[in-house]
């Protein structure tokens, strides 16, 4: 999934499936927009694609119970917390949010 301004992308999420679920494998956000205080394309792109589980779920084949992230720093578990993913407290600190 990517969000454009213009023609231009600006941020992306890559997903992926296993065991029955929607895996958000990465995120990225352009540096000059990362902050932006109106735009908040992160947030709006994992949204959009929570969203649209039933798209993706044809694409895979497969059928979702929940989603999963492995933030890639400390300072991030807030922030996929603040959407609703919980940590599982696994070896891979992996976050689930049921979806």
């Amino acid at each position: 999934m990517g969000a454009f301004l213009g023609s231009v992308l600006i941020a992306g999420c890559y997903v992926s499936q296993s065991r029955q679920s929607l895996y958000i494998e990465q995120l990225f956000v352009r540096k000059d927009v990362q902050y932006h205080p109106d735009l908040h394309v992160g947030t709006a792109l994992i949204k959009y694609v929570l969203q649209h589980k039933e798209e993706i779920e044809s694409f895979f084949h497969a059928s979702f119970h929940d989603a999963k992230v492995e933030p890639a720093s400390q300072a991030l578990t807030g922030y996929y917390e603040k959407l609703g993913f919980r940590n599982t407290n696994d070896s891979l600190n992996t976050f689930r949010k049921r979806i």
